[in-house]
């Protein structure tokens, strides 16, 4: 057991030590007997924290210490394990009106028994439990401000005002059975005191903040589950990436460019300024009158110029990113998986995974099919030196103990656009195609080709509906759907057939006329049209259509200025119409107007653009029902069987046994009985797909008696096919051997000259 040394068993803390925030000094006990300990009475809320052994990815987590903070009361608790187990059970039996605030719930909760612990679980979905970072970033989110930090240290400098020592030495340093010295000990209760202290500054409950709490808990435990990976096909494919990024850095060398190095700079601009005069289109510039050499920019060059320095570039940059964004050694566990971290809410309201970025790997290149249900070791067997693979049929196939659920929720944010219109407006067209089971990409389609919907089907005519479907909701207009349609492959889209798109889109569902004018936020516009009339010296108004008059004004001084000094204006600006001037300043002073958003799961987002405006009302409230659901399964009893979340889709391992499709019904039903708790008047029905690999290329097959078969591709390339001894090899689609190749060099080295 760990133990103190007697001085430290009963002293004052004087958190006023920290900085200029006076707090009332604590008297910090430490708990030997979790059983006669008195617990305060009448508390509100408790400040809690706990300390664990150092964490190494892949194995469990020992807990060391459990410290509580009663700030009605004056006195810190600190619990060694493992008693503090039966003093968080006396805290939650016995004192059933104090709340217990932590800072990152997710982590402690699980620490404290998690799902095991029944008690913890109904005191979380009863409110009980919550957490001060989330509530600090609604209250922020509400401010008109953006997420940020929300550290314990950040929180407590932000709002308390207190330099927190975070002393790695000390905070790497716990042991269980460690004799605790002073700066162990102080830094332990001074993490409760704090928590305690913020939760005293925001007594106040934000709206969909429950919310957020059940989905930190379920996210941090997904984390901890791990994504097992095929480490035999993991280095395959880390292997075929860096011969192709190799290439490409070769043929970047011809051209003088050299990642990392100085001087890159001046030679993307050189070779851009060189296409440009070779090509005489006049590329994109930066505010400071360079070409725009960004990674959002080359890449757009990429669908308009042939040219092999900007080819070799872009797939530089992708491969290069692949390799570190997903294909590193260290993101493997010791136990043969991936734990990312789930961020449980960004600005939008979604979640973000770092460590990897399991929610988006790329759809080429094969990166998905590295996730597996188990963990599979790399093989023995030597490797082909001339595919850099296994031979197909030399290693024996791994038995499917386990298989991989995908449960996808079908048009998840465009249901929760039809619930948000049918809420504020009192009646939607969208939601009366969803909850007849009509396919909405096909309906929009069908207006667009003026075509019967049996015309349509599932291709190329069908991916036409996506893009104004998906991108009009945000305020997308023709010229932003161009770029935006080449994720779904269309990339010969013009702006005249993308304005035909939003207009069929908009005649069909009439009450986007509505959503697509989001409500004003007149306190931030007024302060981005001051700050704009400071930054471009305009007379200060606050008025957002005053700003606009006289920047219409300065623009029409600037082309009679150009025209008596016959200079030369842009191209783009040669149409002399009050219309042109109109939208040209609209276009300059846009962002000023802000707008605020007010979801329908409570939460309430200020100092927006219209854009942000439009686009919050229905993903954050999507995001929330996705959280509910996912909190469904945990408490359902598949808890450590959640492997992954994609915004609207769930990956779970299941057990390939009898009770296989008893447990995905199961899943299907807790899922659903989560997202109708949030979303009440529009079906949002679910997709799955059984597999024994994540394959982007799944498809939901069912026998004839309803149950869902196991998706097996019959047809894979050579990197994989030595798990696949009986599927057709084929070419891998991600390969283009049109492109530039590092051997044919002499002929490269004859286009640069």
């Amino acid at each position: 057991m760990t133990t103190v040394d007697k001085q430290y068993a009963q002293f004052e803390l004087n958190p006023g030590e920290y900085g200029t925030r006076k707090a009332p000094v604590r008297q910090v006990v430490w708990v030997e007997d979790p059983e006669t300990v008195d617990i305060p009475r009448g508390e509100h809320c408790a400040g809690v924290d706990t300390e664990t052994e150092p964490i190494v990815k892949g194995q469990p987590v020992d807990r060391v210490l459990t410290q509580v903070d009663y700030p009605g009361h004056c006195v810190t608790h600190l619990i060694p394990w493992p008693g503090d187990d039966r003093y968080i059970q006396r805290l939650l039996t016995e004192r059933p009106d104090t709340q217990m605030a932590f800072l990152n719930i997710g982590f402690d909760f699980r620490v404290l028994g998690g799902r095991k612990n029944e008690l913890l679980v109904q005191a979380l979905s009863d409110g009980r439990l919550w957490d001060v970072g989330q509530r600090f970033c609604l209250i922020r989110l509400e401010r008109g401000e953006f997420l940020g930090k929300w550290k314990l240290d950040y929180l407590a400098k932000r709002v308390l005002g207190w330099d927190l020592p975070k002393d790695d030495d000390v905070r790497m340093g716990y042991r269980r059975n460690m004799r605790m010295e002073e700066r162990f000990v102080k830094y332990a209760a001074m993490d409760a005191v704090t928590t305690a202290e913020l939760a005293a500054t925001m007594p106040r409950s934000m709206p969909s903040e429950h919310i957020q709490n059940l989905g930190a808990v379920m996210l941090d435990q997904m984390g901890y589950n791990g994504f097992p990976v095929d480490r035999a096909y993991f280095h395959v494919l880390r292997g075929k990436l860096t011969r192709k990024r190799d290439k490409y850095l070769q043929l970047l060398d011809l051209f003088g460019y050299r990642p990392g190095e100085q001087g890159n700079t001046s030679v993307v601009q050189n070779q851009l300024a060189d296409i440009e005069k070779y090509t005489g289109i006049q590329l994109p510039r930066t505010s400071t009158g360079l070409i725009s050499a960004s990674e959002e920019s080359i890449a757009d060059l990429g669908y308009t110029i042939d040219h092999p320095f900007i080819e070799a570039l872009n797939r530089y940059s992708h491969y290069n990113k692949m390799l570190s964004n997903y294909l590193h050694e260290e993101f493997i566990g010791t136990d043969g998986k991936v734990h990312p971290f789930f961020n449980p809410m960004v600005s939008t309201g979604r979640t973000s995974a770092s460590g990897p970025n399991v929610q988006n790997p790329s759809k080429k290149d094969g990166i998905r099919q590295i996730y597996v249900p188990e963990p599979l070791p790399v093989p023995e067997e030597p490797v082909d030196e001339e595919t850099g693979t296994y031979n197909p049929g030399a290693i024996q196939v791994p038995r499917k103990d386990y298989l991989l659920l995908a449960v996808d929720i079908k048009q998840a944010e465009l249901c929760t656009l039809a619930e948000e219109c049918y809420l504020k407006y009192g009646f939607s067209r969208m939601m009366e195609h969803i909850n007849a089971g009509r396919d909405l990409h096909q309906i929009t389609a069908s207006q667009y080709y003026n075509e019967p919907l049996e015309n349509i089907g599932k291709g190329r005519k069908r991916d036409f509906g996506k893009v104004p479907n998906f991108g009009g909701p945000g305020l997308l207009g023709p010229k932003a759907l161009v770029p935006y349609a080449r994720q779904y492959g269309i990339d010969d889209l013009t702006v005249e057939q993308a304005s035909v798109l939003l207009d069929a889109w908009k005649t069909g569902y009439p009450e986007m006329e509505h959503h697509l004018d989001p409500e004003p936020d007149d306190e931030f516009t007024t302060i981005e049209v001051e700050k704009y009339c400071r930054k471009h010296d305009y007379p200060k108004t606050g008025s957002f259509d005053k700003l606009r008059e006289m920047v219409e004004d300065r623009i029409k001084a600037q082309r009679n200025a150009q025209e008596q000094g016959e200079k030369e204006r842009p191209e783009e600006d040669l149409e002399d119409t009050d219309s042109s001037v109109r939208y040209l300043a609209f276009m300059r002073i846009k962002d000023c107007q802000r707008y605020q958003a007010r979801l329908f799961t409570g939460r309430v987002y200020r100092n927006l653009t219209g854009p942000q405006a439009c686009n919050r009302v229905f993903q954050g409230p999507n995001a929330d029902a996705c959280k509910v659901a996912g909190f469904h399964l945990y408490c359902g009893g598949y808890h450590e069987f959640l492997l992954n979340f994609i915004h609207d889709e769930f990956i779970l391992k299941v057990k390939n046994d009898s009770s296989l499709q008893k447990n995905i019904r199961r899943i299907n039903e807790l899922m659903s009985n989560g997202l109708k708790q949030v979303v009440k008047n529009t079906t949002m029905s679910l997709e799955n797909q059984l597999m024994d690999r994540w394959w982007k290329e799944a498809e939901d097959i069912y026998d004839g008696h309803g149950n869902l078969m196991l998706y097996t591709p019959d047809k894979v390339t050579n990197d994989i096919a030595f798990r696949y001894p009986d599927a057709e090899i084929i070419a891998d689609p991600d390969d283009d051997e049109t492109d530039v190749a590092a051997d044919n060099v002499s002929e490269l080295m004859e286009f640069i000259s």
